[in-house]
């Protein structure tokens, strides 16, 4: 729903910024195989179990954990708000925007209370197809309205009377300095975000990982974003003074075709229940085995457990009360959520790249990327024109470097041969 709003606002320009996905393609290239390899190898489950093993940094491990729960909550917060807009236009203000915001919170709550990580995977892959086939099927149906006239009337249309066909320039919405923004905000956090790290984990074998670094970029972009466009610019011809663009799948939906809304439901549904109720079941084991088992290493599993799931519902409330008082929009939730996970890249160069890296390097760095993100999220906003991931990275990456170098290497051999990828595939 916020890319078609974008794409409904700033017109083609959002589709360029997709290029983002070449970052995650050379991640998972990069980091995938690495990532199985040593959960293989040494069990993690999170991705600060793989930090504080290699840093030895409790403090680290915290720190990670806290931050990366933070970051998931506006993440967790677009898909309630699309679902609390999906109700509110579907039934023409009968169900309110807050009655839809409870309603995927209460199903998603139980199916993390009460399921798991493989549960919530195979319900995620099923939701995938349902929204991708709703998608697809709505494309032909939109297109095809009178008022639209097929795909050369409607992009002949938009080409004579917008300028949404057209890359916006120097002044536009999408200049190179929000191309640079997206390029490393998306790809880098995407890719980092804990619920993805622990699919790299999860995987049955590092060819999986290599496998969906060549899959998931063309998919993301031409099975499910492509569509969006197509139709955002049917939207434009339909209704072009929109007041609420996030609305703009919706309200095509309701006014043209009643009946097939209600697949449109289920199918937005599908998806924001999928990344929900991911992100809040990821949300459950950093609080549980990065948190609660270190403050309390002897405390019982079952118990572990239980306080984490109690903690999960905490988090799911706040959840709901951020997205009822409508914060933010879909895409500004979507921006600070991405910038707080890409700061993780530097502690991972660490590991794998430069062993020079402290972990008071690791946690100083990490520290100023978070405070940057805030900063110029909430606080001087875009500076120069830039979002707040590219000040996070760059403070990131010079405190990390400065500090690595003005403390003491800690890190001993045995540690950096154990996370020497080659050797450990080699036995």
């Amino acid at each position: 729903m916020g890319a078609a709003g974008s794409y409904y606002q700033n017109g083609v320009g959002f589709m360029a910024s997709m290029m983002w996905q070449v970052i995650v393609v050379m991640m998972m290239g990069i980091f995938g195989t690495r990532f199985w390899t040593l959960a293989n190898k040494f069990g993690y489950i999170t991705p600060a179990d793989m930090l504080d093993d290699y840093y030895d940094s409790k403090a680290l491990r915290i720190i990670t954990s806290v931050t990366q729960v933070i970051f998931c909550i506006p993440h967790m917060m677009i898909q309630a708000t699309a679902i609390g807009l999906t109700f509110e236009i579907v039934s023409a203000g009968a169900i309110p925007y807050w009655a839809g915001v409870l309603y995927v919170a209460l199903i998603v709550g139980v199916m993390v209370y009460k399921g798991g990580f493989k549960s919530q995977a195979w319900v995620g892959a099923l939701q995938c197809v349902i929204f991708t086939v709703v998608m697809w099927a709505s494309v032909f149906l939109f297109v095809g309205i009178p008022e639209v006239g097929g795909f050369e009337n409607m992009f002949r249309y938009l080409s004579e009377n917008t300028d949404l066909m057209l890359y916006q320039g120097l002044d536009g919405n999408f200049n190179w300095k929000t191309y640079a923004s997206f390029f490393f905000a998306q790809g880098l956090g995407n890719f980092l975000s804990p619920y993805v790290w622990q699919r790299m984990y999860a995987a049955d074998s590092a060819k999986t990982n290599r496998r969906m670094a060549g899959l998931m970029a063309p998919f993301y972009v031409f099975v499910v974003m492509f569509p969006i466009l197509l139709v955002a610019f049917a939207g434009m011809m339909l209704y072009p003074e929109l007041a609420n663009v996030d609305t703009i799948f919706m309200t095509i939906s309701f006014d043209h075709f009643p009946g097939w809304a209600v697949a449109v439901v289920i199918g937005i549904l599908a998806a924001a229940m999928s990344t929900f109720s991911a992100q809040l079941i990821c949300s459950s084991s950093l609080i549980s085995v990065d948190m609660i088992k270190t403050a309390k290493p002897d405390m019982s599993e079952e118990k572990i457990s239980r306080i984490g799931k109690n903690v999960v519902l905490a988090i799911l409330v706040l959840v709901v009360a951020l997205s009822l008082a409508e914060v933010q929009s879909i895409m500004a939730l979507s921006k600070l959520a991405m910038s707080g996970w890409a700061q993780l890249l530097f502690p991972l160069i660490g590991i794998f790249f430069w062993k020079r890296a402290t972990k008071q390097g690791a946690i100083a760095g990490l520290c100023a990327g978070v405070f940057c993100v805030a900063f110029f999220h909430f606080v001087i906003k875009n500076p120069f024109g830039f979002q707040s991931c590219i000040y996070g990275l760059l403070a990131n990456a010079i405190v990390f470097v400065i500090v690595s170098l003005l403390t003491k290497q800690q890190i001993s051999e045995e540690t950096k041969n154990r996370f020497n990828i080659k050797m450990l595939q080699k036995k």
